[in-house]
């Protein structure tokens, strides 16, 4: 569990304990869209908000699809299918009145015109980019891979290219060996599970940051040993929640896959080095997600006064976007029955 209860400052918070104590509780928010039929929110991955529309896709999803809620209609963005403008596994991201998605299995980009709704083009890449999007300005497109090198490592990387989809540069590269294995009767794919990854860029703005989970830091020159901002906050996280909720995400898929999770665990003798195990970020905030137990706990930096609270919320919320000051998340009921929420930091 995480610990909570202790002094705290403008500067500096620390807890003592394991009692966990919240600034704010997950309790007002706004429905955009109830459970419905037409995209299963419970594999939500990322969204956009462009004028009157959300558009939304789905690991496995296919199609884009793309909510009004002025009229509460649904409408989908091309079809699933290999074809040209067919989609399979997408990533989708938002520069000024373009979309761009991006298909990890069939390795290609397509850009699509959110004004007169239709297709502007697509282009194939090489398999080397299979990846995910993270982010678009006028000029570039941002694609972040990960693809293994080495026995006992991966190579993150981000990737920039024009909108014309022709390749400028890495911007940024680091090899990651957190994970744990456990291999039998020949397997390989089957027994490797990436717990987190202590080296995570993303967007804040239109600037690229490096953040480290091993301690709060920051940076957007790609080097955390230089020139750095740092979240002054500490707590000692508790890991074992953490890891019964991936237990249980590879329970879903077979019988095998936790099995394999199980071995892995028993053969990992390293420490667990993380503080958080994701974050979002908006022009205004950074949301990291805590080690928490029984409930989920997230610290949000305000980037202008510097403030930071902690925010907890039930188990069955899962937060997808922030934009501003408002954060976008997935929630589920007893009955998962799914909905699409907002709130206001």
């Amino acid at each position: 569990m995480i610990l909570l209860s202790g002094c705290r400052d403008d500067s500096f918070v620390t807890f003592e304990n394991k009692d966990l104590t919240c600034d704010e509780y997950l309790s007002d928010y706004f429905i955009f869209i109830d459970d419905t039929y037409e995209i299963d929110l419970s594999r939500l991955n990322n969204i956009y908000i462009y004028k009157d529309k959300i558009y939304m896709s789905v690991p496995q999803g296919g199609e884009i699809v793309a909510y009004n809620f002025n009229t509460e209609e649904f409408t989908t963005i091309g079809e699933t299918g290999t074809g040209p403008f067919e989609f399979l596994t997408t990533s989708i991201t938002v520069a000024g009145n373009t979309m761009y998605i991006y298909d990890l299995s069939l390795s290609k980009i397509v850009s699509y015109d959110l004004e007169q709704e239709k297709f502007i083009s697509e282009q194939v890449l090489d398999d080397s980019y299979s990846g995910i999007l993270m982010h678009a300005d006028s000029s570039s497109i941002f694609l972040y891979t990960i693809n293994r090198v080495s026995n006992d490592g991966y190579e993150q990387r981000v990737v920039s290219f024009r909108d014309d989809f022709q390749m400028i540069d890495t911007v940024f590269t680091s090899v990651s060996n957190n994970f744990i294995r456990h291999f039998e009767d020949g397997r390989d794919f089957a027994g490797q599970f990436q717990l987190f990854s202590n080296k995570i860029p993303t967007f804040i703005g239109e600037e690229l940051y490096l953040f480290d989970n091993t301690s709060f830091r920051y940076s957007k020159n790609n080097k955390l040993d230089d020139d750095y901002a740092e979240v002054n906050f500490s707590y000692n996280p508790d890991y074992e929640f953490y890891i019964e909720t991936m237990r249980e995400r590879y329970s879903t898929s077979s019988n095998l896959s936790v099995y394999f999770f199980n071995q892995a665990l028993k053969n990992e003798t390293r420490a667990f080095e993380a503080l958080f195990s994701e974050v979002l970020t908006s022009e205004t905030h950074l949301l990291f997600s805590l080690f928490a137990t029984d409930k989920k706990a997230f610290l949000i930096k305000d980037l202008k006064n510097q403030d930071l609270k902690i925010l907890c919320a039930d188990l069955n919320y899962q937060p997808v976007r922030m934009k501003e000051s408002r954060i976008y998340w997935v929630a589920h009921n007893d009955s998962y029955e799914y909905q699409l929420i907002k709130t206001e930091i």
